[in-house]
């Protein structure tokens, strides 16, 4: 994604994603959505990540769709590895591994890269985050 106006609208999208989901807004899906709907279009940003991590959690936990959300978070992952993507890392594995990997792997194992990314939001300023990893 090169579009200056695509990349601050993702960045917008961002922003309002964590209060929608918090508050259990219909409008968490919607945003959600968006963002994936613009990396699918106009090609990835540092924040497509979160989106298809963000998705798994419409596919899993809303949808009950355990697989397809397994398949989006490692899309995310793979995503996230691709792009070099250190600032976002630790918004993409708090998702991963606090609402995503406990369907399918042990609690146990979302240790590490919970840790991992308490301190990737240490070093990208990204302090919320971190403290919620």
């Amino acid at each position: 994604m090169t579009d200056p106006h695509k990349l601050e609208a993702m960045l917008l999208l961002e922003r309002m994603v964590p209060p929608a989901y918090m508050s259990g807004s219909p409008l968490f899906p919607l945003l959600v959505f968006a963002m994936v709907d613009l990396s699918v279009k106009y090609g990835n940003s540092p924040l497509s990540p979160f989106a298809y991590a963000s998705f798994a959690i419409t596919l899993s936990g809303v949808l009950g769709d355990i697989r397809s959300g397994e398949v989006f978070g490692k899309t995310a992952l793979a995503t996230l590895e691709a792009l070099s993507g250190e600032t976002y890392r630790v918004k993409v594995y708090f998702v991963l591994y606090t609402f995503i990997g406990q369907w399918t792997t042990p609690l146990a194992s979302s240790e590490e890269p919970l840790l991992s990314a308490y301190h990737s939001g240490l070093r990208a300023g990204i302090l919320v985050g971190a403290t919620w990893s």
